[in-house]
């Protein structure tokens, strides 16, 4: 409703809208907007011209507020007129499968990037407007994660981590536009690039006859995944390579309390862990590398509704049977005010 001037009158029937009234208002009272008849202190009334004035802050109404989280394809119809905070997530990049290249003994799969996270805190809705979205489903390797998008906003998917470097194999992939994390590297190759403001994955580890190469963690929303280090000696295998911990995502409050989404899976051991535990995750959903003396050997899924890449399975001499985690579908999340 345009700024009124000074004597200015406002009836009842003016403001249906603002109100969501489906009949007009019986009363055809009037409000002149001058002093000393009304003087509000927060908000003053606005005096820019072709500005909205909120007539239910004149009134002492408000619209209640609401967080809604969609976690499936579908549209919303604005129930009232201004801004409201919008979180897009795109879905994670699936973690790849363990392998055994020629020069090596074993080589752990590289982690999958975490999707992208856009955040609106202020993005404008009109009344009775039917705003269409997608949320991205889990991804299985080697699918990159899929796009999620509200209206005008959308979030790529992370790429997906790379299973071995030979070139037969399929590579690592880069987060997708905009936003995604890319996918962890391996045995000597560089990791995959993340799409602003998405992180790029860690590099695989070097590699050399009889090393067993780790795979490099999927890089997080927020942090760039860690490349895989290279372990103590062990006995009869040459050296034991850890796999490199995804990036962590970005923490968003929309839903009260800060969470975090878009987070890197953990990339694949080499053959074996020496130290037990998985590789990390990324907060925000990333799934744990796979670890043959730990907790398991494929690498684990990404979180639903998070955003977080699949960790990189273990790498052995028996193949690709162990495989790397799905990436986790995406969220999309309105809220007001």
């Amino acid at each position: 409703m345009p700024t009124p001037g000074p004597g200015v009158a406002i009836s009842f029937s003016q403001v249906n809208t603002e109100f969501g009234l489906t009949t007009p208002s019986p009363m055809n009272a009037k409000y002149r907007l001058t002093t000393p008849q009304y003087t509000p202190t927060t908000p003053v009334i606005p005096t820019v011209s072709g500005a909205n004035f909120p007539f239910n802050v004149l009134h002492g109404r408000s619209r209640p507020p609401f967080v809604i989280t969609f976690t499936t394809p579908g549209s919303w119809t604005a129930t009232l007129t201004g801004n409201i905070k919008v979180l897009v997530v795109g879905g994670g990049g699936s973690g790849a499968p363990g392998g055994q290249n020629p020069a090596v003994v074993g080589a752990g799969g590289g982690g999958g990037g975490g999707g992208g996270v856009i955040y609106n805190a202020s993005f404008p809705v009109v009344q009775g407007t039917v705003y269409p979205y997608t949320v991205g489903a889990s991804a299985i390797f080697p699918a990159a994660g899929n796009p999620s998008a509200f209206s005008t906003i959308t979030a790529g998917g992370g790429g997906t981590g790379m299973v071995d470097s030979t070139p037969s194999q399929i590579p690592l992939l880069p987060g997708r536009v905009p936003g995604g994390g890319g996918g962890g590297g391996i045995y000597n190759v560089g990791a995959g690039t993340g799409s602003a403001p998405g992180k790029p994955g860690g590099a695989g580890s070097p590699g050399t006859p009889n090393l067993n190469a780790g795979g490099g963690g999927g890089g997080g929303a927020g942090v760039a995944g860690t490349s895989s280090p290279v372990g103590p000696a062990s006995p009869g295998i040459g050296q034991g390579v850890r796999g490199g911990a995804g990036g962590n995502g970005v923490p968003i409050s929309i839903t009260g309390a800060p969470v975090n989404y878009g987070g890197g899976g953990g990339g694949g051991d080499a053959f074996f862990c020496p130290g037990g535990p998985r590789p990390a995750g990324g907060l925000g959903g990333g799934g744990g590398g796979g670890c043959l003396g730990g907790a398991g050997n494929a690498g684990a899924p990404g979180t639903n509704a998070l955003g977080g890449g699949g960790g990189g399975a273990v790498g052995s001499a028996g193949g690709f049977g162990r495989i790397g985690g799905n990436g986790g579908s995406g969220v999309v999340i309105i809220a007001y005010p």
